[in-house]
């Protein structure tokens, strides 16, 4: 185990064990412009929860960290809480100015370092995950023209009226935008896509932008009827097989 990692667990959880295997810890993200970020977590019955949104996301490099500001329901004790960069990069982008958020993200929700509380949270995940109000997918912070990326499956999705052919010239960096994007650590994790599959309203971020998941089906399917497939193979051979074989199976389940 690497200390990075051993130093996480070895931090005391912020909360108070859960009461029942049918009880999960909601997220309330306060809001807030500086660099700050204060959570409070609730205990809730998974049967009566209020509306909550679940985060999908990669916990990314554990050396890797920040500190957040937790506190409990009926405590005003506020503790200092080690999170990824990437899990804190997340707080910031989805954190609202005025209004509190509602969220499960399991790096704050699931004590880590209780093995039996781990369990029980990971046979619940698929109904926290399907009885959310939305899954948000943060992909990380905008890098390697992701915003070209963005902008370029974003006009595939809705091209622009009276016009045949796409305005984006189909350039080398382009390509090389579209294939880093499509390489990000989320989209080579499968348990992570099959969270998605389990709710019907899913938004992605990635930077400062925002990109539905029907633009992303759509891009894959515009991809795969054009010559773009055979410069990006990648993105049609394993992301696409991915959410094609997840899809199917994750639909085929729900219907039995």
């Amino acid at each position: 185990m690497s200390a990075a990692l051993t130093a996480r667990l070895a931090q005391p959880y912020p909360g108070p064990s859960l009461p029942s295997p049918s009880h999960i810890r909601l997220v309330y993200l306060h809001p807030g412009t500086d660099e700050a970020v204060y959570c409070e977590l609730i205990t809730v019955s998974i049967e009566s929860a209020p509306s909550y949104e679940a985060l999908s996301y990669t916990w990314g490099d554990p050396s890797r960290r920040e500190s957040i500001n937790m506190t409990t329901q009926g405590s005003e004790t506020t503790q200092q809480f080690s999170v990824t960069s990437n899990c804190y990069s997340a707080l910031k982008r989805l954190q609202y100015r005025d209004r509190t958020r509602v969220l499960w993200i399991d790096a704050l929700a699931i004590d880590q370092s209780n093995v039996d509380e781990k369990n029980y949270q990971v046979s619940l995940m698929s109904r926290i995950y399907s009885q959310a109000a939305s899954v948000v997918v943060y992909l990380g912070e905008s890098g390697d023209n992701s915003d070209l990326a963005i902008a370029f499956i974003m006009e595939c999705d809705d091209p622009p009226q009276g016009t045949t052919s796409l305005s984006f010239p189909k350039s080398d960096i382009l390509m090389d935008a579209l294939r880093n994007f499509f390489l990000r650590p989320w989209f080579t994790r499968v348990w992570v896509i099959q969270e998605v599959f389990l709710s019907t309203d899913k938004i992605i971020y990635c930077g400062e932008k925002e990109l539905s998941w029907s633009a992303m089906e759509n891009f894959k399917h515009y991809l795969v009827n054009t010559r773009l497939r055979f410069r990006l193979p990648y993105v049609v051979s394993a992301s696409n097989r991915h959410f094609e074989e997840d899809y199917g199976r994750i639909t085929a389940e729900g219907s039995t």
